[in-house]
């Protein structure tokens, strides 16, 4: 009969993660990264940890040093059957955090920060090694990267953002583009974007305002706009990003967490308003009561064809309107808000509202250029403006014959059916009528 000693076998973590709190782990060529000043989560997943001490060393290169201090050695204990988490050497202890620490029989978790020793050079970079121990014994040993604290900050998208908004409606409008920005540091940021006088009518659409380490974010922008009369708004803003606290384990008085909550700001693509109607030109005739005149840029007609082309006047003042063609055009009616008015007449407007000009032309000579010109006068200013006129060519015969060919058949029925009753009655007549 042979007796079997009882040996404790340990075996070696099921998983092991470290990673900023809050955050995903970073991997650099296979091994974790560690920013230094920075709380981190070093996460062990194995069966009955309950059952054993556990202790996590962290130390500069692959070899403990002999002289221990905070450049180059921390070390954590959780004991299970106490359950109280210790650190060792005691300078420790301030690079633990008790709150966010936890242990179950089958996790544990240690939230720890080293300090930030390493020289001042942007993503320099150290290797240590991580040791997890069950009862004093070495189960997982890996090199990890210690890196300096960076932060980084860009956009990387275009540098205008706009809207078309038609005047006197309240809207809720998409951009026609987004904000693109990237943190390229090491740690997680906060974000605020500011547009001054624009913010309480901005909404930023699935986006969010922390930035992960190494990443980018879209903001996608919509504007709530309230009834605006016609104008331009044209407005510059910022974003403006920054380390939270919750993840800096410095002191607020040290080098370090200083340097980091300082706020790193950068420009934004501008947004620029158009209120007004959908592909007319804006004019300002008087900036201080925002008078202002739309009209068509250019227009296409064929030959003797008739087109209604529209102008409008907005904003508060008055002006005396007059209306000219060149000699290929030919002006058929003018309306104001729907009443007929002469070549030159008057009008008042005010911020409320604007004024509809209606004027009805005829093109007529194919391949030539046409103009309607617009000539307004203020108090202030003469101006002169003109709606480019395309002529083409006349509606070919082709085209007279799809218009036939495109008759509904609805149409064609009812066409059909009074000839058959046409037919009908010419028959009766002929034939009844004479026997009478």
């Amino acid at each position: 009969m042979f007796l079997i000693p009882n040996i404790n076998v340990s075996a070696a973590p099921q998983f092991v993660s470290v990673h900023i709190i809050d955050s995903d782990p970073v991997i650099d060529e296979g091994n974790f990264v560690i920013v230094g000043g920075i709380w981190h989560q070093v996460s062990i997943q194995d069966d009955g940890l309950l059952d054993k001490e556990v202790t996590l060393i962290l130390f500069k290169g692959n070899l403990k040093p002999t002289i221990k201090n905070i450049s180059n050695y921390y070390e954590w204990i959780y004991n299970p059957t106490a359950n109280i988490w210790q650190s060792n050497p005691s300078y420790t202890e301030q690079y633990f955090q008790l709150e966010k620490s936890k242990a179950d029989a089958q996790s544990l978790d240690f939230c720890i920060g080293v300090k930030d020793t390493l020289p001042n050079k942007i993503y320099f970079q150290q290797e240590w090694t991580i040791e997890i121990l069950y009862d004093g014994v070495v189960e997982y040993s890996k090199t990890v990267i210690v890196e300096k604290p960076t932060r980084g900050f860009a956009k990387s998208h275009g540098d205008h953002i706009n809207f078309q908004i038609d005047p006197f409606k309240q809207v809720n409008k998409k951009a026609s583009d987004y904000i693109m920005l990237k943190n390229t540091g090491n740690i997680p940021m906060d974000i605020t974007i500011s547009y001054d006088g624009l913010d309480e009518y901005l909404s930023y659409v699935n986006s969010e305002f922390k930035i992960p380490q190494h990443s980018k974010q879209q903001y996608n922008i919509e504007l709530n706009a309230p009834s605006w009369k016609p104008q331009l708004f044209k407005q510059t803003g910022v974003a403006t990003a920054k380390v939270n606290p919750y993840y800096i384990v410095e002191d607020e008085k040290s080098g370090t967490a200083i340097s980091l909550q300082t706020a790193l700001v950068i420009d934004v693509p501008s947004i620029d308003i158009h209120v007004g109607h959908s592909n007319y030109v804006l004019q300002t005739l008087k900036s201080k009561t925002g008078l202002s005149f739309q009209y068509k840029d250019s227009v296409y007609l064929k030959e003797g064809e008739t087109k209604q082309i529209n102008a409008y006047v907005s904003g508060e003042g008055s002006a005396k309107i007059s209306i000219d063609v060149d000699e290929n055009i030919e002006i058929l009616s003018i309306t104001k808000n729907n009443n007929e008015v002469p070549l030159s007449f008057s009008t008042y407007s005010n911020n409320n509202e604007e004024i509809e000009i209606a004027i009805k032309i005829r093109s007529k000579s194919e391949n030539n250029h046409g103009y309607v010109y617009y000539t307004v006068e203020t108090d202030e200013n003469e101006d002169i403006f003109s709606t480019s006129v395309t002529v083409g060519a006349p509606v070919s015969f082709k085209e007279q014959n799809k218009e036939i060919q495109g008759t509904s058949f609805i149409t064609v029925v009812v066409l059909i059916g009074l000839v058959i009753v046409s037919a009908y009655m010419l028959y009766n007549h002929l034939v009844y009528g004479r026997k009478s």
